[in-house]
């Protein structure tokens, strides 16, 4: 929003570049968890399904009838704790890093709340 905001402010263009830069940063950790491309039904042949989408496949078949815990689903579940948990790691540190750094420099800009 900040980049549409101040895209006609020259002095803002290291703002923006970095902005730019986060934003393409948090897409592609996003895109490893969610497949924004599905709208619908049939979008599961074209795209795989991410993380989420084998957490709620794990999660829908724990939540059975008969949901008695098997061997496999237990390994699964762990398989995909540790995925995510790379992830989870990823924005912890290097997202949260990348993050601060932009707050800083709009911190150092000193635009007003509202920006005209």
């Amino acid at each position: 929003n900040y980049n549409e905001v101040l895209k006609d402010k020259k002095e803002s263009k290291e703002l923006m570049d970095a902005g730019t830069a986060l934003i393409k940063k948090i897409n592609e950790w996003e895109a490893n968890l969610i497949e924004s491309r599905q709208k619908n039904g049939q979008d599961v042949i074209n795209w795989p399904s991410k993380l989420n989408a084998e957490f709620f496949n794990l999660k829908g078949l724990a939540d059975a009838h008969d949901p008695r815990i098997t061997n496999g689903m237990t390994m699964r579940l762990n398989d995909l704790e540790t995925e995510w948990n790379k992830y989870k790691t990823m924005m912890d540190v290097d997202l949260k890093k990348i993050i601060d750094e932009y707050n800083l420099k709009f911190k150092n800009a000193s635009y007003p709340a509202i920006i005209q």
